[in-house]
């Protein structure tokens, strides 16, 4: 009964074993890379939306099973699709030489956006809605939750993705953004 037990005199005598190096390709990163490829203005809020969203607290938690986040814009109204989105994202896949794993694509239509939220505070200026708009970058910062939400492991449905928009809007107002 006792035949697979040793002392500690026997285990500290026995040389430990070393790892050998492998072939393999290197371990994906433990963060997702982040790749901005918007230009101009719109670089600048999807920046902040990023440091927001991390200084609040919820980036992790929207990111920590994706390999990788791509976040781009197409300016002007005739680039806004006919659903009037704001953004769109796209959850896939890619494998490269650092590995492999879940990507969100995200695309961002600034002009559909500016409009929203002209619209949101013309009625809010009349009365016709409570709550009042948010700032341009706590909006970018919300949008960007909502549409990282979509690219979640689990439900990702719409009313999830507008749940955690909600979250980071009002964590962003919080904190004066």
């Amino acid at each position: 009964m006792l035949a697979g037990c040793q002392d500690e005199e026997q285990k500290a005598a026995r040389p430990r074993a070393t790892p050998t190096p492998t072939s393999s390709p290197a371990a994906p990163p433990k963060t997702p890379r982040l790749i901005i490829e918007s230009s101009g203005a719109t670089r600048i809020l999807l920046e902040t939306a990023v440091r927001d969203l991390k200084r609040i607290g919820l980036w992790r938690a929207l990111t920590d099973h994706l390999y990788e986040i791509e976040l781009d814009s197409r300016p002007g109204r005739a680039n806004v699709p006919e659903d009037g989105h704001l953004a769109d994202a796209y959850f896939t896949g890619i494998v490269d030489r650092r590995g492999g794993g879940p990507v969100c694509d995200i695309m961002f239509f600034p002009s559909a956006v500016a409009v929203d939220l002209v619209r949101w505070r013309e009625y809010y200026a009349v009365g016709r809605i409570a709550s009042a708009p948010p700032t341009r970058r706590a909006f970018y910062g919300g949008l960007l939750a909502h549409e990282l939400a979509h690219c979640r492991r689990g439900a990702r449905g719409e009313a999830v993705a507008r749940a955690w928009e909600e979250r980071a809007l009002r964590r962003l107002q919080a904190v004066n953004i």
